[in-house]
């Protein structure tokens, strides 16, 4: 419904994601609205500051500054600890500039590390049936804009735990030393604990023997320990963000060029991205800007004000943006290949921390 002129409106496009019980303006859902690479161009050419001297310009400056209002839903439901729901979809979209517009919507009491929004670009060719097929893990071009479960650990400890002592990554026996648990090795004394100070490394490239690096950013001892947390109560002002050229991610890989509140988490595997008015990312509308071109990646954050999702009054009060240029030169666009905007809603499970409470009972 915004007024970009008769050609542009034929090019708006909406995301085809499951409704709720058949109702788009369900309060519980994650709302997107997706835009053609030519809808956008004339968005920013406004925005860029170029004459507005018609109605059309006009127009296309107020739709970058005002939120949708057509938008399709995907749901996903938590009920004693398990979480399910419509899970995912694809959007096919034209580049290299690709925009989105996203609503994470769920009771503000109910944000948890483990119920996890992601939105993304990947590039699939015709031969590939699901994106899994094709993504960065499988030696795929992939380029993550929002994944809300990777960063933001500001509240975690560790817990003397042996649940891993027989496993084959440690092939020890479970011992006990008094009420603490352990490993053995071969007979030996029961290890506890940090027993080769673990917990105070900090590159999760370089960590001694036994040392882990856990999936909530800490080092631990594997054997002899675990992470422990309230998945509820950590930073939700931080999203992540990640890249993979021809299925390669980290450290040595991207030139990092920071702007605003973003940065480098694990030897560049991830990037944080604040919200920059330090509330939370839920219940506000995040315009997603992708930009590829030669061997550079460009991300950037529009965060609307949090307000309810049709009240398109709301403002934008932040704006977040961090380039990625490949170290090894390589191209970030495939015009060859299909691309599409990925959307995801899962619940992760821990392998080395212990959380102190199930999911809530719940919907987004």
């Amino acid at each position: 419904k915004h007024p970009l002129g008769l050609g542009v409106l034929q090019a708006a496009a909406v995301v085809a994601l499951c409704t709720c019980a058949g109702n788009q303006s369900s309060a519980f859902a994650i709302m997107l609205h997706l835009v053609w690479h030519y809808v956008i161009l004339t968005a920013f050419a406004s925005v860029l500051g170029e004459e507005q001297g018609n109605e059309t310009q006009d127009n296309a400056t107020q739709y970058y500054f005002t939120p949708p209002e057509e938008y399709e839903s995907a749901w996903i439901k938590c009920v004693k600890g398990v979480c399910k729901g419509s899970n995912a979809s694809r959007v096919r979209a034209e580049g290299p500039h690709f925009t989105a517009y996203v609503y994470y919507d769920l009771p503000e009491w109910s944000y948890d590390k483990r119920v996890i929004f992601t939105s993304y670009v990947q590039p699939m060719p015709d031969d590939c049936e699901s994106p899994n097929d094709c993504d960065g893990r499988t030696g795929g071009n992939e380029f993550d804009m929002v994944e809300t479960g990777y960063v933001g650990f500001n509240n975690t400890w560790f817990i003397n735990d042996h649940a891993r002592c027989e496993t084959k990554a440690c092939n020890a026996q479970k011992c006990w030393n008094g009420k603490v648990p352990g490993c053995s090795w071969e007979g030996g004394p029961c290890k506890q604990g940090d027993y080769n100070g673990c917990n105070v490394q900090k590159d999760p490239d370089n960590m001694p023997d036994p040392c882990t690096w856990t999936d909530v950013q800490n080092g631990f001892s594997m054997c002899t320990q675990s992470a422990a947390l309230d998945p509820m109560k950590q930073d939700f002002t931080k999203l992540s963000a990640n890249a993979y050229l021809d299925g390669e991610t980290g450290v040595g890989l991207w030139n990092f060029i920071p702007k605003g509140a973003v940065t480098a988490v694990n030897n560049q595997r991830a990037f944080a991205v604040g919200t920059g008015d330090g509330k939370r990312w839920g219940n506000r509308w995040i315009r997603l800007d992708l930009t590829l071109k030669d061997d550079l990646m460009w991300y950037s954050y529009s965060f609307f004000e949090p307000k309810p999702i049709n009240d398109t009054s709301a403002k934008i009060t932040s704006k977040q943006e961090f380039g990625l240029k490949s170290a090894k030169g390589k191209p970030t666009f495939d015009s060859a290949t299909p691309h599409y905007w990925i959307f995801t809603l899962w619940q992760y499970e821990y392998e080395f921390a212990v959380p102190v409470n199930k999911v809530w009972d719940s919907m987004r």
